[in-house]
């Protein structure tokens, strides 16, 4: 019988894994030592669907290269995880209940894989089934030691419930990683810079373009991960409205937040930013403050096969509208691809009807209300 001590340390190894990978090792190892196995594997179902992901694996018996033959093959033919998965059930059962001995010892995956390295008696754990696969442990015990018995499943019992909780949490981490990696991705395709502030004011998270505008060292940078805007004036103001849209909750503030233009010592047109509180689900106390930084001198196009999709329009169409949504005149335009003003107008009325527009200024609107991702 396990001790007390030997017993917390175990669940408590098995409950930390989920925020400390190597802990799955730590608790599986504490595992075949209790149980007196000499080989296993603790696997789960991994971030990629189908794809699992082994947790944990060893004992004396476990070498890589049979590990590499079960998964090359004998893993298809494997007649225990054949019976589990025509008969799902959960939680610790042992091998001759799901397959009978003398069917075992006749089949080509115990007399070609197990028997070799000396495995005779195992038990599985099955701790999930998922559409994504199964999660499970499998211990085995060596064909000179006593074949596992009642007592080695109460044990396993008494851990079954543990194992499918840190389990629980492990997937629901994945979740929330998943999730994390989509809203970054989202962020990093935005075309505007976007600052996230914690309720300090420091600078939580940031996207690519965000990162792209901090490397211009124009007017606007971040020091001890707060944002900083070079000319002193300006600094006070757009810290006073980060402070102002961390305080969203006050009653006093009816509209928290707002929008400054910050200057550039290249005297380029200044950069525009819109402070505004960001309120989470999950957040009590003050607001986190979201920060839009957008740089009216860069460039905005969209590639030619997405305005021939949406509007018909030509490579050379495409051309002269994003050189307009560059700030070109029609002049500058016919300088810069060789044709006169009046060969540019008649294309810029082909433009124009395609679009549905009537004039230039009509549609650069309409090209500025499309969506966009960023581009370094």
């Amino acid at each position: 019988m396990i001790s007390a001590p030997r017993l917390s340390a175990l669940l408590a190894s098995l409950h930390s894994a989920p925020l400390e990978e190597e802990n799955w090792q730590v608790f599986f190892d504490g595992l075949c030592k209790e149980t007196k196995a000499v080989h296993g594997l603790f696997f789960a179902v991994g971030a990629e669907p189908g794809l699992p992901h082994i947790l944990a694996q060893g004992g004396p018996a476990y070498t890589d290269e049979g590990q590499r033959l079960y998964n090359d093959y004998y893993g298809s033919i494997d007649p225990y995880w054949g019976a589990l998965m025509q008969r799902p059930r959960l939680g610790p059962v042992l091998a001759n209940e799901l397959v009978p001995r003398r069917d075992a010892d006749r089949s080509e995956f115990y007399n070609d894989l197990a028997a070799p390295y000396k495995l005779y008696d195992a038990i599985a754990i099955p701790a999930a089934i998922l559409p994504t696969g199964l999660e499970a442990i499998s211990i085995w015990r060596g064909s000179d030691q006593k074949p596992f018995e009642p007592s080695d499943l109460e044990f396993l019992e008494l851990l079954f419930p543990h194992i499918q909780a840190a389990l629980n949490t492990r997937r629901a981490l994945l979740q929330l990683d998943a999730r994390a990696a989509r809203a970054d991705a989202v962020l990093d395709v935005a075309p505007g810079a976007v600052f996230i502030l914690d309720s300090r004011g420091k600078v939580v998270q940031r996207n690519l373009a965000a990162e792209s505008l901090l490397s211009l060292r124009d007017g606007l940078s971040t020091r001890q991960d707060r944002l900083v805007a070079g000319h002193a004036p300006t600094h006070a103001q757009l810290q006073a409205l980060i402070t102002s849209a961390v305080g969203a909750g006050s009653a006093t503030l009816s509209h928290p937040g707002g929008a400054i233009a910050v200057p550039r010592p290249s005297g380029k047109r200044p950069f525009y930013a819109a402070v505004f509180p960001l309120r989470l689900p999950v957040m009590t106390g003050p607001a986190h403050v979201l920060v839009l930084v957008t740089d009216p001198e860069a460039s905005a196009s969209f590639p030619g096969e997405i305005l021939k999709t949406l509007f018909g329009l030509t490579h050379a169409e495409a051309g002269i509208a994003n050189a307009l949504l560059a700030g070109n005149s029609i002049e500058e335009i016919a300088d810069m691809r060789h044709v006169t003003s009046g060969t540019l107008r008649i294309q810029m009325k082909a433009i124009l009807s395609k679009t549905n527009t009537r004039r230039q200024s009509g549609l650069i609107r309409l090209l500025q209300s499309l969506p966009r991702e960023f581009k370094k």
